[in-house]
């Protein structure tokens, strides 16, 4: 029955009409700017932000295909690549939109990964036969130089070697004075 004379008021008088249109669309206004400015405070809130890469939708094998977004520290997954990882073959299947991490990539790829140094040691006809993503230890005048290495690419002439940070500089030393050598840990 209210409404019914609300409505029947309504319709009579053209400028109560006006006026209550006019405070609902103030209502939504207000309702819309308090919500940008609370997802605003959000976001300041979620601290630094980093730059990350969204993969297309790749299967593994496939070379991905990213493009660099700024996300907030907070979303950001252990082993986030920081370097662009456009060509790189897939491990597995990495869907659009995600985030590519380390793990995303298949081993032996070009990045050796947090905390870890590629250093290139010389290789000839003695040189141990290792495939990318072989584990091998970097050993030099008998002593092991750096454990755990990984193999991410090789050529006829050298063997680009992941290995910790720490070790880079001694196995740099010992590929300079072509003293480093390889010693196969595991092979996937």
């Amino acid at each position: 029955m209210l409404a019914v004379h609300v409505r029947s008021f309504l319709a009579r008088h053209v400028r109560a009409r006006r006026l209550l249109a006019g405070t609902l669309a103030l209502l939504a206004a207000l309702t819309v700017w308090s919500r940008a400015a609370a997802l605003d405070h959000e976001r300041r809130a979620w601290g630094d932000t980093r730059t990350v890469w969204l993969a297309d939708d790749t299967t593994a094998g496939d070379p991905v295909v990213g493009r660099p977004v700024l996300a907030p520290l907070a979303l950001v997954p252990a082993g986030a690549v920081t370097v662009d990882p456009t060509g790189m073959p897939a491990h597995r299947r990495v869907p659009a939109g995600a985030i590519v991490t380390e793990h995303d990539l298949r081993r032996g790829s070009s990045l050796p990964g947090a905390g870890r140094r590629g250093v290139s040691v010389p290789a000839d006809d003695t040189t141990l036969q290792a495939s990318p993503g072989d584990v091998v230890d970097v050993v030099s005048d008998g002593d092991v130089v750096a454990r755990d290495g990984e193999v991410m690419r090789t050529s006829p002439t050298a063997v680009l070697v992941a290995v910790d940070a720490a070790d880079a500089a001694a196995v740099a030393a010992a590929a300079i004075e072509r003293r480093a050598a390889l010693v196969l840990v595991s092979s996937p």
